[in-house]
């Protein structure tokens, strides 16, 4: 049974530092895949994550990658499913996924 991989990158790319750092996170999430022996087929990004006011200033959200697992399952008989206990009287619906989800958060935001 293999496991593949899927990467959501948001980086404020073209801003000082930030298409090195991405880089950086890029091989490191490569020489992950790679010593676990999967891959990393898919994904997506977002590389201008800049809000700029009309005041001047500006905030960069911080480079993340959201890395996602997915396998194929045989048989949804033996899936691990989570038990939820009702508390309240309050009926809520939550939705939970079983795909295991690795963020790195690798610079705080900051304002300029």
């Amino acid at each position: 049974m293999g496991v593949s991989l899927s990467a959501n990158w948001m980086w404020p790319c073209r801003n000082p530092g930030e298409d090195a750092r991405l880089y950086e996170a890029v091989q490191a999430a490569s020489d992950f895949a790679i010593e676990l022996g999967i891959n990393i087929p898919t994904g997506k990004d977002s590389l201008s994550m800049k809000q700029k006011y009309p005041d001047g200033g500006d905030v960069m959200a911080p480079g993340t990658v959201i890395i996602s697992a997915a396998a194929h399952c045989t048989d949804i008989q033996k899936v691990v499913e989570p038990v939820l206990k009702k508390r309240t009287a309050v009926r809520s619906i939550i939705s939970i996924s079983l795909v295991i989800t690795i963020s790195w958060v690798v610079q705080p935001l900051r304002r300029y």
